[in-house]
């Protein structure tokens, strides 16, 4: 029986003192005790010596407690929850294409049905990628309406520009291309391009302003009016991250014609987006493309706007 309350009392010490506090205990005669402490009050603490056993101090002989931690106790680094890792970027649609690129997808559909008769279609695509020596920004969309079996409008774009960026430089090299196609312009087609030189006039977390300038030309093809013009570009961009879950991009670019004197194109964008989650979205945009070179029924200014759902690809 003694045996085993020996036993015991010495198998509950082990346990004290593997999650006990460590420390080193020094006493006013000049004595350092190196023990974990196993209990302690007001009046004492109770240490688990190796050599003397169990040791209990009146704090009045104590002059200094050091270095006290939990031995054998779990560390706070070890009780945090590794955060998931983050899958692998596949590209588009698995397929390995813009892969590492922000993608998503924004489709937004209105009608009505009765005494008339509408349908409107606005599906888009973007896509962004930047490192420390390059941004790529593409985008692409196509708009639709019919009134009472009437099409009004019916168009596409594709766009892609691409920065060179200079490491310690806000100073920039771009170049852009574009295609565009409408059912209701004096052309059918048109294919543009430029370079030239940027400037970024403010970066941090929640705003890019950037600027840029240079030459390049479009060419049109069909319609009733195919032709080549050189033109100037003069551009300004400016994206706001307003929040974690709402941002803000806009951008303004003038072409004037460096043959036909006082003539002009003015093309301008706004997307006002706001998240739901990782995956989901709301999106407004509005856009105006104005052309001083409109002929026949073609109207100067080309106003859209359309609110559209968002879906990260």
């Amino acid at each position: 029986m003694r045996l085993t309350t020996s036993l015991f009392i010495l198998i509950s010490l082990s346990l004290c003192a593997s999650f006990a506090s460590a420390a080193i205990i020094h006493l006013k005669n000049g004595d350092t005790l190196n023990a974990p402490i196993i209990a302690e009050t007001n009046e004492s603490v109770t240490l688990l010596h190796d050599s003397l056993g169990s040791v209990t101090i009146n704090r009045s002989q104590i002059s200094e407690i050091l270095a006290e931690k939990k031995v054998g106790a779990p560390q706070a680094d070890t009780l945090k929850s590794e955060e998931p890792a983050k899958p692998e970027d596949q590209g588009l649609l698995a397929s390995g294409f813009m892969k590492d690129w922000s993608r998503e997808l924004d489709i937004g559909l209105s009608g009505a049905e009765g005494n008339s008769q509408k349908f409107n279609l606005h599906a888009g695509f973007g896509a962004d990628y930047s490192d420390d020596e390059d941004v790529w920004k593409f985008r692409t969309a196509y708009d639709s309406a019919q009134s009472d079996n009437e099409t009004s409008q019916n168009q596409f774009f594709a766009d892609l520009q691409k920065d060179w960026l200079r490491p310690d430089s806000p100073w920039f090299i771009y170049a852009q291309g574009r295609y565009d196609w409408d059912e209701f312009k004096d052309w059918d087609h048109r294919i543009s391009g430029s370079g030239g030189v940027g400037y970024q006039f403010l970066k941090n977390e929640t705003w890019l302003v950037k600027g840029k300038a240079g030459l390049g030309g479009n060419q049109t093809f069909g319609g009733n009016d195919e032709k080549f013009s050189p033109e100037a570009i003069l551009g300004l961009d400016a994206d706001w991250k307003i929040s974690d879950k709402e941002s803000l991009s806009m951008g303004t670019t003038f072409y004037p014609n460096l043959r036909d004197s006082g003539e002009f194109r003015n093309i301008s964008t706004l997307d006002w987006k706001i998240s739901m989650d990782a995956a989901l979205g709301i999106k407004i945009g509005l856009s105006n493309e104005y052309d001083s070179e409109a002929i026949g029924d073609t109207k100067e200014n080309d106003f859209k706007y359309n609110a559209s759902l968002v879906w990260g690809l």
